[in-house]
């Protein structure tokens, strides 16, 4: 079965407690130009979940002054994320897990799409491989 390739708005991560929650608990790695925060949310908190995986994008504002320049990365990151996120969101709802995910681009110049759209796919392989390869309990790897 064909996933939709859409971002829908409850796809993204918008709650400020479950944003919170992520960045004090969740466990993290690196792909640069990209730092992944991500966190499994269990209980009674997957109320608080509208899809079963969301994402937020995140662009330092140290580092591009410019809104123009964060919004342009951020647009880019959500396209490859758009297009490449079927295996996971597939693997996800296969095994009835909610998942965090928080993407934030540390890099120092505006990158081209094709470099992103490799990250991100390595990105979700190790995502599919954490998440899904522990039943239980998610790997810290700070």
């Amino acid at each position: 079965m064909q996933l939709s390739q859409r971002f829908r708005k409850n796809e993204r991560l918008c709650s400020r407690y479950l944003i919170e929650k992520l960045f004090k608990e969740g466990s993290s790695f690196l792909v640069f130009p990209i730092r992944v925060t991500y966190f499994q949310i269990e209980g009674r908190e997957i109320a608080r979940l509208k899809s079963p995986l969301q994402v937020m994008f995140s662009v330092s504002k140290k580092r591009f002054k410019k809104s123009v320049q964060r919004n342009r990365i951020k647009r880019l990151m959500r396209e490859c994320w758009r297009i490449n996120k079927s295996p996971l969101t597939e693997k996800i709802n296969k095994h009835e897990k909610h998942i965090i995910v928080s993407l934030v681009f540390i890099g120092e110049s505006i990158p081209d799409f094709a470099l992103l759209n490799t990250k991100i796919i390595s990105i979700i392989k190790r995502l599919n491989h954490l998440i899904i390869g522990n039943n239980t309990h998610l790997p810290n790897e700070k």
